[in-house]
């Protein structure tokens, strides 16, 4: 849900992948834009039940939240709400936010733009299985020596 800077390139690498997505966004221009550009977009607000079940959020394997925090807050709690097995990745604006999200149902939680992969691999993977790859990234971050 949203369609600015990370959005898009969330996007393009879906993409890339041949993953089926669907941008969620409640700017006119920008709909409009996305449709001359063929790509699929529901026009609405995100934080509404009818905008998310248009997006068919319930069949969904995946969602990412990438707006202000305090809408990213009302569509994870909406979203998890509509479909328990959701995997929800929402972005945070406010590092002091992220503890607030997970509450409220978002999987992971990541700050802006600073959300990297180390390889192009780690970067697919995620793309293929979101909750696969957290997870083992969390099992990695645990055994790694780098850390200690």
């Amino acid at each position: 849900c949203g369609f600015g800077n990370v959005g898009r390139q969330i996007m393009e690498r879906l993409k890339e992948k041949g993953e089926k997505y669907i941008i969620v966004e409640k700017d006119r221009t920008k709909v409009e834009q996305l449709v001359q550009m063929n790509i699929p977009v529901i026009e609405g607000d995100a934080e509404l039940d009818e905008t998310l079940e248009r997006a068919n959020i319930r069949e969904a394997k995946a969602l990412l939240t990438t707006m202000p925090d305090h809408t990213n807050l009302i569509v994870v709690i909406t979203a998890r709400s509509l479909n328990p097995n959701l995997f929800i990745v929402s972005e945070v604006e406010d590092d002091k936010h992220a503890s607030k999200m997970k509450m409220a149902g978002a999987n992971e939680v990541v700050q802006g733009e600073n959300y990297f992969f180390c390889c192009q691999d780690c970067a697919d993977k995620f793309i293929e299985n979101p909750k696969k790859h957290a997870e083992m990234q969390k099992l990695l971050d645990a055994t790694c020596r780098s850390k200690m």
